[in-house]
């Protein structure tokens, strides 16, 4: 029966999604049966959190409803895009040992990056509650992926009578927030705050008594915003019954969630990104009005970010504020500072091959491209061995490094490499070796 919602669910989202776009659309469903808005070009979706502690139900409930809270500060604030959606994954309250492997989150992201349509993305969120030393603590998760992308920051360098392609990728799909303490009182004010304001009411009016949102086990409850009165969002069924008016902005200001969970703003500023890399993807034209919306929640995050608990989500955060500067068009002006970002971001993720590719990438377009001379040819190369020493099998880095080769053999511009002619032509076929023989793209 679940399944059969679904896919009605689906059929009336290509409808609703393929007309008329409404501001933004949301579902809460079950965890073992994950399903996207079909149409929405960046879907995120909220696992509910867990409490990872001792047997508590005040903190395991607690930690449930945070979900809610999250979904709805969320939709609220992605309104402000196009296209969206928002959806919460609950467990179901059985004591069912299966459902720790059914809803795992790396079981979901893969089922829900399945279902991405080409050039569309997901942003997934989970985290759990726990005890430390007597103190409470929050902590986040999340990961990224984006259906049929060749890579987030690409160019071409056209050398002589031949176009060469490099890119790069985001320089992680999973990462870890720095856990915020949040104290207990906080946290058993959430049944509070979710009965009071988990609830639809027929007109925009806190005065009304309010229905608690239907959440039947059998069929999800989806639907879309069709209406926006300040911080009040009226929610319809996708079969275009009236839920009602939910009051998200009361959400906010009756629980501090952005104080204990700054990593809101990184997923709306991903939103926006997600957004810009789609519209690249299809031809579209960059729109600023994204960019600096999206810029100024990354920014926001990153003030506050954890260099050392958080540098994950920093690194990420600080590679889509310097990607959405390349978007622009003209590489001229931002790539002294792409150069400076990418560097900082190889610091913070040493590990990540990703990070090298960028900052090799921008050195490259300095170098060889712009004709700058305080970057040499020489280094570009040896960043992109380094980043293979990271990760010998990277698709992206053996690629790039390859290109790189056969266009410095024909180069003739400032800042050469070290490396002859012949020598660079060999060693090209050396990587084209290698990636035939790890069956690369």
């Amino acid at each position: 029966m679940y399944a059969k919602a679904l896919a009605t669910i689906g059929a009336l989202l290509l409808v609703i999604f393929g007309g008329a776009t409404p501001a933004g659309a949301g579902m809460i469903g079950d965890c073992r049966e994950p399903q996207l808005f079909h149409g929405a070009a960046v879907n995120t979706v909220v696992l509910g959190y867990r409490y990872a502690g001792r047997d508590d139900p005040a903190l395991v409930d607690a930690a449930a409803k945070l979900a809610t809270l999250i979904q709805f500060d969320t939709l609220l604030s992605q309104l402000k895009y196009r296209s969206i959606a928002v959806i919460q994954l609950t467990r179901p309250a059985e004591n069912d040992p299966s459902l720790d492997r059914a809803c795992a989150p790396e079981v979901l992201v893969s089922r829900l990056a399945d279902q991405l349509e080409p050039g569309n993305a997901l942003i997934f969120l989970w985290g759990n509650l726990f005890e430390d030393e007597g103190s409470l603590f929050i902590q986040s998760f999340v990961a990224t992926r984006r259906a049929g992308q060749s890579g987030d920051f690409a160019f071409r360098w056209r050398v002589g009578d031949r176009d060469h392609a490099f890119a790069a990728g985001l320089p992680a799909d999973r990462a870890a927030f720095a856990p915020h303490e949040v104290p207990r009182s906080e946290l058993e004010r959430l049944a509070e705050v979710d009965a009071k304001l988990a609830v639809a009411r027929k007109e925009p009016d806190a005065r009304l008594q309010g229905d608690a949102l239907a959440r039947d086990p059998h069929r999800p409850l989806s639907f879309y915003i069709d209406d926006v009165r300040g911080g009040w969002m009226h929610l319809k069924s996708v079969e275009g019954d009236a839920i009602g008016w939910i009051d998200a902005g009361q959400m906010q200001q009756e629980w501090p969630l952005r104080q204990f969970l700054p990593e809101l703003s990184f997923v709306e500023g991903a939103v926006g990104y997600f957004l810009l890399q789609i519209d690249r993807a299809h031809g579209r034209p960059f729109q600023p009005r994204i960019a600096e919306l999206a810029d100024s929640e990354l920014r926001r995050f990153a003030e506050t970010a954890d260099r050392v608990r958080g540098a994950s989500t920093l690194a990420l955060a600080r590679a889509m504020q310097g990607i959405m500067r390349a978007l622009r068009g003209d590489m001229r002006e931002p790539i002294p500072l792409l150069r400076e970002t990418f560097q900082d971001i190889v610091q913070l993720v040493p590990g990540s091959s990703q990070a090298r590719n960028l900052k090799a990438l921008a050195d490259l377009h300095a170098c060889c491209i712009a004709g700058s001379t305080v970057v040499a040819a020489q280094s570009v190369i040896d960043q992109l061995v380094d980043a293979l020493r990271v990760d010998p099998t990277d698709a992206r880095t053996l690629s790039n490094l390859q290109n790189l080769y056969l266009a410095l053999a024909s180069y003739a511009g400032p800042n050469p490499p070290k490396l002859t002619r012949q020598e660079l032509t060999e060693r090209a076929a050396q990587v084209g070796s290698v990636r035939e023989a790890l069956r690369l793209p």
